[in-house]
């Protein structure tokens, strides 16, 4: 054996070592970005004769994660109208808002902080909301641990990393902006908060060890019952995350939009466990006076979203 053959077989251990590695770290954080299609190959678009008309939607999750979700509702929305949908994948909030008041989108899927941020700046509307598991437009956000770890009450986290989602959502402003600085006591740290792009990638983070705490929706603490994590305090609730359209679109698209979504017959109702956790219970026609309300609230400084522990540390 060669001097170069037996270099080349003492090497490739340690290759297969280091490739492996990289690999596993790539499985495990959804921030990777892989690449997916949004173009809906496996509906009939070509069998339909007239405009593709794009739903938006911001990847507060990971591209794949949205594709799988999201995609089975625009293949139903297809069958189900005579139109032709598209689903759009924008990059940010504001993009999604700008090419939905220019006419770009005809809806676009807004979480509720963002649309609550744009209402009052572009003539954009909530028509459509999902229901949570109890029947009704709305959600919580939690504050989640690792199950074994030993913190109990908020102040555990003095001076520790909390992991949070998009600074345009309510999860990554619930304790930050409502919460902590209502309860929060002068002489203890606060907790350091540490930002990622998606919600599931927070709670990754949290069972490696890497967080003391995550904040994210409940839909996604659900989706890791059992598996490892330990709720410690959730918020009120919050109106659910609307489906908005904007000046251009057009009244008969969105009508349809509606009526196919909200009146889901019971023998399609399974296929909504294919869709989104988001829209498992189906959806709701909403208007903006649920979130409008809500707003008022939130700018009387009323105790909207806070926790039932309000004052316990003062």
């Amino acid at each position: 054996m060669t001097f170069k053959n037996k270099i080349f077989f003492f090497a490739l251990p340690f290759v297969f070592i280091i490739s492996s590695v990289i690999i596993f770290n790539r499985m495990l954080d959804i921030r990777f970005n892989e690449e997916v299609s949004f173009a809906g190959s496996e509906d009939t678009l070509s069998l339909k004769r007239g405009p593709v008309y794009k739903i938006g939607v911001v990847s507060r999750f990971s591209p794949s994660l949205l594709y799988r979700g999201y995609q089975p509702l625009i293949s139903y929305l297809n069958k189900r109208t005579p139109y032709t949908f598209q689903l759009h994948l924008n990059k940010t909030y504001s993009e999604a808002v700008q090419e939905l008041a220019s006419g770009r989108l005809q809806a676009a899927f807004l979480g509720t902080y963002v649309f609550l941020t744009y209402m009052n700046e572009q003539p954009i509307h909530a028509f459509l909301a999902p229901l949570s598991s109890d029947g009704q437009p709305h959600f919580r956000i939690v504050l989640l641990t690792r199950e074994d770890f030993p913190y109990r009450e908020l102040t555990d986290f003095s001076s520790k990393k909390i992991g949070v989602p998009s600074p345009l959502s309510f999860s990554g402003n619930w304790l930050q902006k409502y919460v902590l600085p209502q309860i929060w006591p002068s002489n203890l740290l606060v907790p350091q908060f540490i930002s990622y792009d998606f919600h599931h990638t927070v709670v990754q983070h949290v069972l490696r060890g890497d967080l003391a705490g995550g904040v994210v929706k409940d839909r996604v603490a659900n989706e890791y019952a059992g598996k490892g994590i330990r709720i410690i305090r959730k918020s009120r609730f919050i109106p659910a995350s609307p489906l908005v359209q904007g000046p251009a679109s057009d009244a008969k698209i969105i009508q349809a939009i509606s009526t196919v979504l909200a009146d889901i017959p019971a023998k399609d109702k399974p296929l909504l466990q294919k869709w989104d956790a988001e829209f498992h219970n189906g959806f709701l026609k909403v208007n903006d006076r649920l979130y409008i309300e809500f707003k008022q609230k939130l700018e009387n400084a009323m105790d909207v979203i806070g926790v039932t522990e309000k004052n316990k540390y003062k």
